[in-house]
């Protein structure tokens, strides 16, 4: 709701790009992209996490899950990185990002900040930067750009390193995953295993747990399960004398 409010300010003024930034998780993003695109379907809009070098946000989310999930809700136009780590730790995340529907978009910090006592020093001087991201463009990244500690200097060299660098706009790809708030399954490449065992039916004890409330007891099932090695969890708390809808929801959220 907060975003679409500020969506209305901005929209009411005429513009037409939208930068989603520094964002630890997308919870809201989706849907706030959605809306954006139903009342401007011009409009261009990108999504940006803020990703720590070993390719987590600061919510435990990974940077693929995110990513993807940007692709798949269908508003997004780009999705990218932004700030926290440095232009040689973006790079390294590249790999996992290869093969998005959606163009990528890369701008990190000048490297990493000294702290003194009067202010904060990013190290990365614009050559090394402006090198590291040409980098990161042939690699197909083709939305660049910096964050903290970057100057009209840095974005200069940038600009000149990159600038006969060929590039490409993804082709899209026909790919279906399954997603939760911190895990995407790609269906079709290999098997998957689905652990089925949160489900009441025929078991006395599941069902004692639905009654009762009892959600460490559905936790302890789904544990053993993904120690097992399920990647996936189907789940069924269908018992006819509890609330099913409010129990369904409380487990989901107990689970994610």
């Amino acid at each position: 709701a907060v975003y679409k409010r500020v969506a209305e300010v901005f929209l009411a003024q005429g513009a037409k790009n939208f930068l989603f930034e520094t964002l630890s998780s997308d919870a809201g993003v989706a849907e706030a992209a959605a809306y954006i695109k139903e009342r401007c379907p011009e409009a261009f809009v990108m999504v940006s996490f803020a990703v720590l070098p070993d390719g987590y946000t600061r919510e435990g989310l990974r940077c693929r899950v995110l990513a993807q999930r940007m692709a798949d809700c269908g508003a997004a136009d780009a999705v990218g990185l932004n700030c926290v780590s440095a232009p040689s730790a973006m790079e390294k995340l590249l790999p996992e990002l290869a093969g998005l529907a959606l163009p990528l978009a890369v701008m990190p910090n000048a490297g990493y900040p000294i702290v003194t006592r009067s202010r904060v020093v990013y190290q990365g001087k614009p050559d090394y930067f402006a090198q590291t991201l040409c980098r990161i463009r042939q690699k197909g990244a083709v939305i660049l750009g910096g964050c903290c500690g970057t100057t009209p200097e840095h974005i200069r060299a940038l600009v000149e390193a990159c600038r006969e660098v060929p590039w490409s706009l993804p082709v899209p790809k026909n790919r279906t995953f399954v997603s939760s708030y911190a895990q995407a399954v790609e269906l079709g490449k290999a098997p998957v295993v689905i652990g089925e065992r949160i489900n009441p039916t025929g078991k006395k004890r599941f069902q004692q747990a639905l009654r009762e409330g009892d959600l460490q007891y559905i936790l302890g099932q789904a544990f053993e399960q993904e120690q097992a090695g399920a990647q996936v969890l189907d789940v069924n708390v269908g018992l006819p004398e509890i609330d099913e809808a409010e129990m369904m929801v409380r487990t989901v959220k107990a689970l994610q």
